[in-house]
């Protein structure tokens, strides 16, 4: 809109002021050179608007896809509870609760069935374990606890 103004009225000023097409005046060639500089101020703002705007967008983006990250995330962990998995109670990489339950089993100190899921039967053989081993008593499979454990298997 500015653009079109700026040229509406040098539009005018030409059209009014010039006498001749030899003879320019001074002032208008004066004007002319504003308007020149004006003009390329102007499509150096608008480059920069449109940079800005797709700065914009990419950082919309990259919000949008972190945050889609952290709710898979948090489905994979509800998920990964609702499985019976519970990383507060094995520490050891690569150990199963289904590995845990059969050792404690065959050790003597687990009678439920081997199901893969931690309820009050395995938490409470997980630490009569631990106290008839004189380990920590924390229910927690360490790498002390699954060490003495894992000879059961």
């Amino acid at each position: 809109m500015a653009k079109n103004l700026i040229l509406i009225v040098c539009c005018f000023i030409l059209s009014g002021c010039a006498t001749t097409q030899n003879n320019v005046n001074p002032d208008l060639q004066s004007l002319q050179s504003r308007i020149d500089f004006l003009e390329d101020e102007l499509n150096a703002k608008d480059r920069e608007i449109v940079s800005m705007r797709n700065e914009l967008r990419k950082t919309v983006k990259e919000n949008s896809r972190q945050k889609n990250s952290e709710i898979s995330a948090k489905k994979v962990n509800k998920k990964a509870k609702s499985n019976g998995q519970d990383d507060d109670i094995i520490k050891v990489n690569g150990l199963t609760v289904s590995k845990v339950q059969a050792a404690l089993k065959k050790a003597g100190f687990y009678n439920g069935n081997v199901d893969g899921k931690i309820g009050p039967k395995t938490k409470a053989a997980i630490k009569e374990f631990q106290r008839k081993n004189n380990l920590k008593v924390d229910g927690v499979v360490g790498r002390g606890t699954w060490a003495k454990l894992k000879k059961n298997i």
